[in-house]
């Protein structure tokens, strides 16, 4: 499964391959993190969610917790468009 995060502030986009564990739940290690807030946002900028993320998605998704090493976990993914 691909997952595109999008910020529309910066007009950036980065599409992401999580982890699906047997319940379901999709898992973003803590360097897929770092690579979606560097392709979506700049540093130092406060435009963004945890993610990067700002504006319209591709899906909606509801971020369950983030994980100690500095990852995250979620919970539900609902696609409203077309995703790979």
């Amino acid at each position: 499964m691909t997952i595109t995060l999008r910020n529309d502030f910066h007009g950036t986009q980065v599409r992401l391959r999580p982890r699906v564990d047997s319940r379901g739940i999709l898992h973003l290690s803590p360097r897929q993190v770092t690579r979606a807030k560097r392709a979506l946002c700049v540093e130092g900028c406060t435009c963004s969610g945890a993610l990067g993320n700002r504006g319209p998605q591709e899906s909606t998704f509801v971020l369950r917790q983030e994980t100690p090493e500095g990852g995250f976990m979620i919970e539900e993914w609902h696609r409203t468009e077309k995703e790979g």
